[in-house]
């Protein structure tokens, strides 16, 4: 029942949690849709059931952060992929841009409107919980005691798997229970590695991206940098590292070094 979200019971597979299975789920969904863009016959008819498949089980996890990787990680193959993607996707940010300076301009709402406008709202909903704000505030929680770790150790962090432990020193009062980690891997490597072990980790990620980038005719290293960016993407809300998924992170990763394949675009 703790999964029950109105009529609806949220698909959480063999992950006992809702949000990994829909990152498990979201990793494939860039895959498949380069798949179904270059292949022939029975293999486009195969990995087009995958899409299928994985985008309805994904919607029934109900997973926010797994649905928002999945639309940037196909984002980013299709722009690769395709030339009328990427001329529709700067239109499309132009006719943005021109929307919201038209409605800003007609509302008279500044940034400094907004933050007004907002930020009151947000610091009433973190002082109580709400069956529509508890995912929120949980998530707050944790990013604050990660930061109050930071601000203790900035250099070397907790150490490597010492958020749970020292989570209780940093606890908010209405959120005692560690639950292993911070809910962003971001966060979550500052407090256990501190700057130091971020800033690895985000040139790994920045030149695995950057490979994917300049191997961009290679239809398997664009599939990697999908599933790399779905994975990036989500570990601002969850980390997703359970059940095995970081064999699957691992192969992706290793689809940036896929050497053929060119793409015909």
């Amino acid at each position: 029942d703790s999964f029950r979200v109105g009529p609806i019971i949220r698909a959480y597979g063999t992950f006992e949690q809702p949000n990994p299975y829909g990152g498990f789920l979201a990793l494939h969904i860039p895959v498949a849709f380069v798949a179904v863009w270059v292949l022939k016959g029975g293999y486009r008819i195969s990995a087009a059931l995958i899409l299928f498949a994985s985008l309805l089980a994904l919607t029934l996890s109900l997973s926010r952060g797994a649905f928002s990787a999945a639309i940037v990680g196909l984002i980013i193959v299709a722009f690769l992929i395709s030339r009328k993607f990427r001329i529709g996707v700067v239109v499309g940010m132009l006719l943005v841009t021109v929307i919201l300076c038209g409605i800003f301009a007609y509302l008279d709402l500044g940034f400094d409107g907004l933050m007004t406008a907002y930020v009151p709202d947000l610091r009433d909903a973190f002082n109580s919980n709400t069956p529509q704000n508890y995912a929120v505030n949980q998530r707050l929680a944790f990013w604050d005691a990660a930061l109050g770790m930071l601000a203790d150790r900035p250099i070397s962090g907790v150490g490597l798997g010492g958020f749970a432990h020292h989570y209780p020193k940093y606890a908010s009062y209405l959120w005692l229970e560690p639950l292993g980690h911070a809910h962003n891997i971001y966060f979550n490597l500052l407090a256990e590695t501190g700057l130091v072990g971020l800033a690895l980790f985000m040139g790994v990620a920045i030149h695995m991206c950057g490979l994917g980038l300049l191997n961009n005719r290679n239809w398997v290293s664009v599939a990697g940098l999908g599933a790399l960016v779905v994975y990036l993407t989500q570990g601002l809300v969850d980390n997703i590292m359970v059940g095995g998924i970081g064999v699957y992170i691992g192969a992706s990763m290793g689809f940036l070094f896929h050497p053929v394949l060119a793409l015909d675009v």
